[in-house]
């Protein structure tokens, strides 16, 4: 699959939603990528505007293709979350 040829207006502009105000910077840039093939752009020019390899811009295109807008989203992870070292408390030196 080279381009995302059949994209309902409602999906453009959620697309459009995701790809502008989401807080995951992944998710805004698969929405930016479907955008772009849905626009003509096709997976040689996506691969050099995004800076990914050729497998990654394909499995973005076939995930769109069979998942729609819910390929954006990483499912979720086994193993322990990550730590949040800000919110640790600071230890004083000894």
């Amino acid at each position: 699959m080279n381009y995302i040829t059949k994209l309902t207006e409602n999906d453009k502009k959620e697309l459009e939603i995701i790809w502008k105000k989401h807080a995951n910077a992944q998710v805004r840039m698969r929405a930016h990528a479907i955008l772009l093939s849905h626009n003509g752009m096709n997976k040689l020019e996506l691969i050099k505007v995004f800076n990914v390899c050729r497998q990654t811009a394909s499995r973005w295109l076939q995930a769109f293709h069979l998942s729609g807008l819910d390929s954006l989203y990483d499912k979720p992870r086994s193993g322990r979350p990550p730590r949040n070292v800000l919110s640790r408390k600071r230890q004083p030196i000894k």
